[in-house]
């Protein structure tokens, strides 16, 4: 993993450009190594944290790509509603809802920050894996996701941890996010309190990127 302290300087990559280049993905991500493991790892973790109601329990999933973790959350869950800014991710996930005939979930490619008329909510729940870091603005999209909640709604997200600070002020941190430095930049926002950033899940580096190792950790954070 990247050295952090250099990510102010890294110029973040417009949201039509990270969807262009993970649309490259789509057709084959759910071959791609462990990422089957990484959902099913996550979905553990979330349910270890939040006591999901399939009766009950309303929940965002931002940068669904192609449904490895809401196919399986749509069975826990009342409602699901799943966005990701790569519109060829959202086409594959619709179809396996198509063939699976799963009803509970609703699917649109956008950006969170920006596509207030999709989204229904407040949400009891909202979840996020590997989202954070390739975020252009982390801060503002925490933001956005907050005001999603209801009065007591929980985000769980899964992302890169960095061993090192980035400089103040920075917003976009492609290499990782120190733990400290998240939990600052999470209770800034105002309504929003951490509850725990701790070890996230155990995968450490996916086959097609053998070198580059990951370090995740778990934020969760409810909405006051």
């Amino acid at each position: 993993m990247g050295n952090n302290a250099s990510a102010k300087d890294k110029a973040p990559p417009a949201v039509e450009a990270v969807g262009k280049e993970w649309d490259k993905w789509a057709n084959d991500w759910d071959k791609m190594g462990p990422v089957g493991s990484f959902n099913r790892e996550f979905l553990a973790r979330v349910k270890e944290i939040y006591t999901l109601d399939r009766s009950s329990t309303e929940c965002l999933e931002v940068g669904s790509g192609t449904g490895l973790l809401t196919l399986p959350l749509s069975g826990c869950c009342s409602r699901v509603d799943s966005c990701d800014v790569s519109a060829e991710m959202i086409k594959v996930l619709d179809q396996k809802l198509k063939d699976e005939n799963v009803t509970n979930v609703n699917t649109w490619a956008g950006d969170i920050t920006s596509d207030e008329t999709n989204l229904m909510g407040p949400y009891d729940l909202l979840l996020s894996g590997s989202v954070l870091t390739f975020c252009p603005d982390m801060p503002a999209t925490l933001e956005s996701m907050s005001k999603r909640l209801k009065p007591g709604g929980k985000m769980i997200h899964m992302l890169f941890k960095s061993k090192k600070r980035a400089p103040e002020g920075t917003k976009y941190f492609p290499d990782g996010v120190h733990p400290e430095q998240l939990k600052e930049i999470t209770n800034k926002i105002k309504g929003l309190k951490v509850d725990y950033v701790g070890d996230g899940v155990s995968i450490k580096a996916f086959w097609w990127f053998p070198f580059f190792k990951m370090n995740w950790q778990v934020l969760v954070a409810t909405k006051e």
